[in-house]
């Protein structure tokens, strides 16, 4: 399969549907809050938010990798209540 193909669009689409990338990226405080050889764990403190999520990232073939559905899901849902704030951006 070619990168960025059908499947890879249109995952990113329905993604991106539902979380906005600037939440975490420019309005969020990331802080290392353990690294180690195989594993490291980021607390992500939304400028708006109540309380921290957590970035769980693993090393594979010596690659640091993450899932963004896995952490941020539960956020996107719990976002329904705060969606006013969320698409601001």
């Amino acid at each position: 399969m070619k990168n960025g193909g059908f499947i890879s669009k249109s995952y990113w689409r329905g993604f991106l549907k539902s979380f906005n990338p600037k939440m975490v990226i420019k309005y969020s405080v990331w802080t290392i809050k353990s690294i180690g050889a195989k594993t490291a764990q980021i607390e992500i403190n939304y400028k708006y938010g109540k309380a921290p999520t957590f970035l769980k990232m693993y090393k594979e073939d010596g690659k640091w990798k993450f899932g963004l559905y896995e952490t941020f899901y539960g956020r996107m849902i719990m976002g329904k209540i705060v969606k006013g704030v969320i698409s601001k951006f």
